[in-house]
């Protein structure tokens, strides 16, 4: 077996960001609820997505269907996709900041990270549903959407990126493959805005230095391919924010 850990929450964060920032120059939304708790308007709307894809497995449309998602379902979705992965040649160990590590299983000679149509696969009818709509209205109950949050910390911490331009452009800027945070705080703000992650401003660096993410774009059937910059890419299928 490889020693090589990959690490995967790191890879997960810049993926998100790439979709939540393609989502919200679409400005895409979805109907209205039918049933559930009281929920910010755009997670409402966002389980409405989720519970009408055709696509959703038996397991998560049982999690899904009362509009919450408890910690139990949440760990039994990331067991689901650990399980998946060991199938496919990889050893998923979670770690206690929430990511995980992975590494190649005995008898699979490749290198992490795993490609991305098998973590891909594998988060489909587990993880790719239930971790957003479980992690989203813990960290954010408003509903805020991420350009919101990032806006609101460049201001919070006199970030000066942005300060002119309309809601619109700001998103633009920030889907701009070439832009970079011109302050440390300000790819702290990028990365984490909101704190709940608990990454550090070294981090943050780190993955601003190392971003391999190019560009996130939203396929005719909904789902959004992230393309990096090493020539691989991923299909998602997302939940959608209003922008």
């Amino acid at each position: 077996m490889r020693d090589k850990a990959f690490p995967a929450k790191t890879r997960r964060r810049v993926e998100a960001l790439a979709v939540t920032l393609a989502l919200g120059l679409a400005g895409c939304a979805a109907g209205p609820s039918e049933s559930g708790p009281s929920l910010a308007p755009i997670w409402q709307e966002q389980f409405d997505q989720a519970l009408a894809d055709d696509g959703l497995s038996d397991f998560e449309r049982q999690v899904l269907s009362d509009y919450q998602v408890t910690e139990a379902e949440y760990q039994e979705a990331r067991d689901r996709y650990r399980s998946c992965m060991a199938d496919q040649g990889w050893l998923v160990t979670d770690q206690s900041d929430g990511g995980y590590s992975i590494v190649s299983a005995p008898g699979n000679t490749q290198d992490p990270p795993p490609p991305p149509q098998v973590h891909n696969g594998c988060m489909t009818g587990s993880t790719a549903w239930i971790e957003p709509l479980y992690l989203g209205p813990r960290d954010n109950p408003s509903g805020e959407t991420r350009v919101q949050q990032i806006r609101a910390c460049f201001q919070a911490h006199d970030v000066p990126d942005g300060a002119g331009l309309s809601d619109d452009q700001f998103a633009e800027m920030l889907y701009d493959i070439n832009y970079h945070p011109s302050t440390p705080q300000g790819k702290l703000c990028l990365f984490d805005p909101t704190g709940s992650e608990g990454m550090t401003v070294e981090q943050a660096e780190a993955m601003d230095a190392n971003n391999n993410v190019a560009r996130g774009t939203i396929n005719e059937d909904g789902t959004i391919t992230v393309e990096y910059r090493d020539g691989s890419n991923m299909t998602v299928t997302p939940v959608l924010v209003d922008g």
